[in-house]
């Protein structure tokens, strides 16, 4: 099954597990589809899985080095801080 397709239901699932834990500061992948429908362009091209996480969503602590994505913990005096590599 494409991961486009497969996105929109695990993201639902991701917000109704962050409401229900009452997340204070929790940030959404702000183009999940579009990062789906790019990996299944890949897989298209190449038959072939980027990673093992291939079209699987996941949730990473704020405190972690992720390209694209913010890492502030936080705290304001991070705010803009962002992974380069």
């Amino acid at each position: 099954m494409p991961s486009r397709a497969t996105t929109p239901r695990s993201h639902r699932g991701l917000r109704q597990a962050w409401s229900l834990i009452n997340s204070p500061g929790h940030r959404e992948n702000p183009k999940p589809l579009q990062e789906a429908a790019a990996l299944d362009v890949k897989f298209k091209q190449t038959g072939k899985f980027v990673g093992p996480l291939h079209g699987v969503p996941v949730i990473i602590k704020d405190n972690v080095d992720v390209l694209g994505m913010p890492i502030d913990v936080r705290l304001s005096g991070l705010e803009e801080f962002h992974a380069v590599e």
